[in-house]
């Protein structure tokens, strides 16, 4: 890729990359194909559905995630490890 191709690239967020066992990934395509969506639009809705199921989803607004109130690195909430009741 060019220097100009990459100073207009349309991607604004950054990368992940994970590993999901085989199994896990054909249902994970399967799903995407069946929403007619990208494997990024369905982890990001899987991923919203979890914070939420957590209560960490939506962020709010000052940064903080309402759980210990404590911001962490780059503004970002910190969260201490939940136990599940």
């Amino acid at each position: 890729m060019s220097a100009d191709q990459r100073k207009n690239d349309r991607h604004k967020q950054k990368t992940v990359s994970f590993r999901l066992p085989e199994g896990l990934m054909a249902q994970f395509r399967l799903l995407a194909t069946r929403n007619r969506r990208t494997l990024s639009a369905e982890a990001q809705l899987a991923l919203e559905a979890r914070l939420a199921a957590e209560g960490l989803w939506p962020p709010a607004a000052d940064g903080r995630d309402g759980v210990d109130g404590r911001a962490g690195m780059d503004g970002q909430a910190s969260h201490p490890r939940r136990r599940r009741s």
